[in-house]
Parts: structure tokens; C-alpha cells; sequence
């Protein structure tokens, strides 16, 4: 990073939360970052937030869902990693339903996640998984670095983009970062780490 006095940030998933401590950290440095998911604290009164737009409600209760039902995944992986590890090692099989489950829940689509995406690329990720016995490291990374950090500002021009199928995880941006642009993609068959063309613009100023 030394070698670059002045860069912008890019960054979902893990590494939304990765670009985000670079504009906390460095933000002499940072021009301007972007992400797709845009890891806020909710705080204990919503309305902390000031008049919510009727979208930015659902994507509260999209939140509330995920965190009923969607995380399990996370946490079992930040608390039993090599559980995890072994079965996802040991059958290619419990690779592929693993996988497959994220790709469905993950996506916009009509109940087909090759909707969304071709039913190659989908093997090709589980057979990288698979070939490179990958999936205990991916899961005990989920257990050295749990909690997250999602605390602190980030005073650097930052945009975000909103995939229909994970508004719920990530829900509204407000307070954290300086948000020079916000945009939802409309219709997105698009998983977040796979995007479409349309997917993401770098904020530039």
C-alpha cells in the first residue's frame, strides 16, 4: 500500500468490511471507496436515523429476516469451523449442497438460481472449493475474525450499490460514510461476488 500515496477502495462481503477500515484508517489516502455491502451497526432505535423512505423500511425487515433465518451459515462457521471443514472436505456432495444453498439464497431470481447464474459457473466454484480443499480455511476465517468491526467513521466520498437479493444484509448506509451515491440495481439476476454489467461504478471525484 506504501507504494501508492493516494488509491480508491472496492470492496464487498469481507472485503466491504476491508475497504471500509482502509477509509477509517487512512483517509489522507483513500480518494473515495465503493462497496456492495455497506456494514453499519443497527442502532436500538431506527428512528435515530430520522424520517425512513418506505424502502429503506423493507430493507430493515429484510435485516430482521436475514438475521432470523439466513446467518446460520455464519455463525457455525464463526463458532464450530472445523465441523464445517470436515464435511465440506470430506464429501463432495455436502460441497456442492452447501454452495447451492447460497447461490439460491443469494440471487434474484424466480426459484431457479440458474436464473441467475449459469449452472457452469456455479460448478466451477464448487469444483475450485473442492480441487483446492479450501473450505476449512474459508470457514475458520469466519471464526479468527468474529466479531467484525463495524464500528467508527469513514470521512472519504463512498458509494454504494444495492443487489435486490442482499439489500437485507447489509440495509441502509446512514451515518458511517459520506455517501456521494447510492444505487440499487433494478432486476439484478446478480450474485454480489459474480456481478452482472451493470453491477458496480466506481465512485471518482
Amino acid at each position: 500500500m506504501n507504494r501508492y500515496p493516494r488509491f480508491f477502495a472496492a470492496g464487498g462481503d469481507w472485503g466491504g468490511r476491508v475497504t471500509a477500515a482502509l477509509g477509517h484508517r487512512h483517509p489522507d489516502r483513500v480518494t473515495g471507496l465503493h462497496s456492495f455491502t455497506p456494514y453499519v451497526p443497527e442502532p436500538a432505535d431506527s428512528s435515530s436515523y430520522g424520517p425512513l423512505t418506505a424502502r429503506e423500511n423493507e430493507y430493515l425487515v429484510a435485516r430482521g429476516e436475514f438475521f432470523r433465518l439466513g446467518r446460520g451459515y455464519s455463525l457455525e462457521q464463526s463458532t464450530r469451523p472445523q465441523t464445517v471443514g470436515y464435511f465440506l472436505t470430506d464429501s463432495p456432495v455436502a460441497q456442492l449442497t452447501w454452495l447451492l444453498d447460497k447461490f439460491w439464497a443469494w440471487t434474484d431470481h424466480d426459484g431457479d438460481p440458474r436464473g441467475a447464474i449459469s449452472q457452469g459457473r456455479m460448478l466451477d466454484l464448487v469444483t475450485f472449493y473442492w480441487l483446492s480443499g479450501t473450505a476449512r480455511s474459508s470457514a475458520r476465517f469466519y471464526w479468527e475474525n468474529f466479531p467484525p468491526d463495524n464500528s467508527g467513521t469513514v470521512p472519504v466520498p463512498s458509494a454504494v450499490t444495492i443487489f435486490p437479493a442482499r439489500h437485507g444484509e447489509s440495509a441502509p448506509a446512514m451515518g458511517r460514510e459520506p455517501l456521494q451515491r447510492s444505487s440499487l440495481v433494478p432486476g439484478g439476476r446478480t450474485r454480489r461476488a459474480l456481478p452482472d454489467a451493470r453491477g458496480t461504478r466506481l465512485l471518482r471525484r
